[in-house]
């Protein structure tokens, strides 16, 4: 090798190993001693020699401030070689490899656009390096494809420099696209063909890639893929490459991305298109396992280089396990083939490699593999599966017009039967129903008024003595009646029947109907028990049910939507609000997709979604939520119903909460006068409505109107009643604000001495009591009293009603001026920020 040849030698391996990150540049220098340490040591001295420069040999020629906003941070000090190249003016460097810097740029004038601007470093503007970059620019000036980086202008700058304008691209390497996209398999493999279309595009015009990865790969907001740096391209057309065709025959040196190279590059053998079959094969597996095929950290050049060329790599589907199955079989051999260690073995182009995705993505066979008659077979099948249906379809049909005349004696036999069957079970319903109402009979009463609670209370033994012998008859029976004593607040009793009814579908659960009443079942038992207040039980039922419909049944129904509206309840009435609104948007999205056909739950779960709003402070989205769920309640059930109440009520809470108190008292009052008109003065769904009048009428200072609807709310619950704990903790807050703390440190220090015995520890509704009691003793300035209550409750009302819920904002502004009174102003102010910062959201 002559002194020339040997200085091009060395400088083309030096303005390789720049472009490398360390770990490449390692593998390439260890490499390289193998072959020749004397080439290796010159090489490491060039690269001593470009860390030593350092700033000098980044000296510009001109310096600028860059201070506009759209073209990056402000005040930033940027140093630029030049100010314009031709009709474009840098902006700032976007990146830098071994010869040359790429410049983000604006073109001016009449065709004004954003532009990438690759510029020849002056530092590496030698012959070799000259000739690199005119061979690139050439390569691109032959490019014209929509997922290639584009080739705009090109030039020399008025200090020699040369230089070309390209498309500027604004997107990620196709592997963090694909991950943080989080597409599925088809989507992976639809991108990956483009990719192999823009390199076949390439190989077309004779020219080879050789640095195919992922940072090559860049992949736009709008999922176009666009191919990129071209720097170390093989060119095939010596016209192309030059007037002395070198470029075209000679064997470049080992300069590459060791984890993405062919065998015949890390042996430093020619290379050909299938050199680039193979890189995009270690592309597709890592699109596919998030891994690469061959595991090369820390091991030497030597060892790298026997791994990629003698063992084969493990196959997709065993790289990723029990997650493999998908990938099994057709993908395997895909990638595999284009993984072969021989050249000849692998795909003979990319578009034949993107025609074998093509016919696996339709369900034909794929060339990768041996087709065999039951591959073949399988294939077909898969891909005629509606012409083969319906071709067996067809037979049966024949098939059963032969067999007709034999079974229509016996079908006619099993329908007369099942009529039979039918007319009986009839007379039997109408004779327990006779049964049940001749109840009501003066002579069977004697006196006494019958209501429809008597004669539910009395259906259970009816149902065994008239329907013994009908298991799905009583099943109906039970749920109907568990239902109406559901709706009637009578959850205990509902319970009961409820639970009956789904034990005897569960014994006659043989088909996918009797599978379907199950579930419902379990949906309906889970909300008697929110009824009841044993949220746990109702959330495991409730998620048996959502288990069913999510496998077998599908979640098509809406007693699947109103499984997750109760299971949404549950989990926020244990708490858990993070579960909880993950559940409630899968309800709403649910309820929204079955709409119109049940928009009775769509409102159901509109209206628990507010719920879960409110627990997490954001009011406006509740408010949103539960006024669409009022008109759709209004729309479906007409004035008045429960349910409207309901929303009403949740309603007014939510506009107090945002300091609409114009808007609230209206609600409150129109919530009260529905719920008393549908369920009497007496009945215990009116304490809420109540308590939340009493909270508008304390919070504007009308103290007795306050008092009179507490103490309304506690007489609807019998003595003994846990209620009593809950309102009597709020009476007695009420009564320490109005300047009688004696009376409310009685009425508290009594409700607590029965209750504490009774409830578990850390309950919640004893923390409340004790928050409350801290409070009175803050007010008669009995602070160290008050201060074990207060600090020992708080926990208990945010872990269980939330961090955002209104209950924990008066819990946390109690302790505040329990605080304030002590002059402990740090954590008082500490708490001020809660507070407010609770406000705020």
């Amino acid at each position: 090798m002559t002194d020339r040849r040997q200085w091009r030698r060395i400088n083309e391996i030096f303005l390789q190993a720049l472009d490398l990150d360390p770990e490449e540049r390692g593998s390439l220098l260890d490499a390289l001693e193998e072959e020749s340490p004397g080439l290796a040591r010159a090489v490491r001295r060039l690269l001593g020699a470009d860390r030593a420069a350092g700033e000098f040999l980044a000296e510009p020629v001109l310096r600028r401030e860059r201070e506009e906003a759209s073209d990056g941070p402000a005040g930033v000090t940027e140093t630029l070689p030049v100010e314009r190249v031709g009709a474009y003016r840098l902006l700032h460097a976007i990146g830098r490899g071994g010869m040359s810097t790429v410049y983000a740029a604006r073109r001016e004038g009449d065709f004004e656009r954003r532009v990438a601007v690759k510029l020849i470093r002056r530092d590496m503007e030698g012959e070799e390096s000259r000739r690199r970059f005119t061979a690139e620019r050439k390569i691109l000036a032959h490019l014209d494809h929509p997922f290639v980086a584009r080739l705009f202008d090109g030039g020399t700058t008025d200090h020699g420099l040369p230089y070309f304008v390209m498309e500027l691209i604004s997107g990620q390497p196709v592997d963090v696209y694909c991950d943080q996209q989080r597409l599925g398999l088809q989507q992976r493999l639809t991108l990956f063909r483009k990719i192999l279309a823009a390199v076949q595009y390439a190989h077309q015009n004779l020219i080879v890639h050789r640095d195919l990865k992922p940072s090559n790969i860049l992949v736009t907001a709008d999922g176009t893929p666009k191919l990129l740096d071209f720097g170390i391209a093989k060119i095939l057309n010596a016209g192309l490459a030059g007037d002395d065709g070198e470029e075209a025959t000679a064997t470049w040196m080992r300069v590459l991305t060791p984890s993405y190279a062919s065998p015949e590059q890390m042996r430093g053998q020619p290379v050909t298109t299938a050199s680039d079959i193979y890189s995009l094969g270690v592309l597709l597996y890592k699109l596919l396992t998030g891994e690469l095929p061959h595991r090369l950290e820390g091991r030497s050049a030597a060892d790298a280089e026997a791994q990629i060329t003698s063992a084969p790599p493990a196959s997709p589907s065993a790289r990723m396990g029990d997650r493999g199955a998908l990938l099994a079989g057709d993908l395997d051999a895909i990638v595999l083939k284009a993984l072969e260690v021989a050249p000849q073995d692998r795909y003979s182009s990319a578009e034949a490699f993107s025609n074998d995705l093509r016919r696996h993505l339709e369900g034909f066979p794929v060339a990768a593999r041996v087709a065999g008659p039951s591959y073949r077979l399988g294939k077909f099948l898969r891909r005629r599966r509606r012409a083969v249906i319906a071709a067996a379809v067809a037979a049966g049909l024949a098939l059963a017009l032969v067999s007709m005349l034999l079974l229509q004696n016996r079908r006619i036999a099993r329908e007369r039967d099942l009529v039979r069957q039918q007319q009986g079970a009839t007379e039997r319903v109408l004779a327990f129903t006779e049964r049940l109402f001749s109840l009501a009979d003066p002579g069977v009463a004697r006196g006494e008024p019958w209501t429809v609670a008597d004669a539910l209370g009395h259906s259970d033994r009816l149902i065994r003595e008239e329907l013994a012998t009908e298991p799905r008859l009583r099943a109906r029976l039970h749920g109907t009646i568990g239902r109406v004593l559901l709706a009637q607040g009578e959850g205990e009793a509902a319970v009961e029947h409820l639970d009956e009814s789904l034990s005897l579908w569960r014994q006659e659960a043989v088909d996918e109907s009797s599978q379907q009443e199950v579930a419902r079942a379990l949906g309906e038992v889970a909300a008697a028990w929110v009824e009841v207040g044993d949220y746990a039980r109702a959330r495991d039922l409730a998620q048996q049910a959502i288990d069913l419909y999510r496998g077998p049944l599908g979640m098509a129904d809406p007693a699947a939507v109103a499984a997750h509206n109760v299971l949404v309840y549950s989990l926020c009435a244990e708490g858990d609000f993070e579960l909880g609104e993950t559940a409630a948007e899968e309800a709403l999205r649910l309820a929204r997709d079955l709409r119109p056909a049940d928009e009775a739950e769509l409102a159901r779960a509109l209206h628990n979604r507010a719920h879960v709003y409110n627990r997490r402070g954001d009011a406006a989205a509740a408010e949103t939520h539960y006024r669409e769920a009022l008109e759709i309640r209004r729309r479906v059930y007409g004035e008045p119903h429960p349910l409207i109440a309901s929303t009403l009520g949740n309603l007014a809470s939510t506009v107090i909460d945002l300091g609409k108190l114009d808007e609230a008292e209206p609600l409150l009052e129109l919530t009260l006068a529905q719920k008393r008109r549908l369920l009497g003065s007496d009945h215990p769904d009116l304490a809420p409505t109540l308590n939340n009048l009493a909270a508008f009428h304390r919070d504007r200072g009308d103290w007795a109107r306050a008092e009179a609807a507490l103490r309304q709310a506690i007489e609807l619950f019998p003595s003994g009643h846990v209620q009593h704990l809950r309102l009597r903790a709020e009476l007695g807050s009420l009564l320490a604000q109005d300047g009688r703390a004696g009376q409310a440190e009685a009425l508290l220090r009594r409700e607590l001495a029965a209750w504490r015995p009774q409830l578990p520890p850390g309950n919640t509704l004893i923390a409340w009591a004790e928050s409350a009691l801290g409070e009175v003793l803050t007010v008669q300035e009995r602070f160290d009293e008050a201060e074990p209550l207060l600090e020992r409750s708080l926990p208990l009302i945010r872990e269980r009603r939330g961090p955002m819920d209104s209950y924990t904002q008066r819990a946390l502004t109690r302790l505040h001026r329990l605080y304030r009174a002590q002059d402990r102003e740090a954590e008082a102010n500490e708490l001020a920020l809660q507070i407010t910062a609770m406000s705020d959201g």
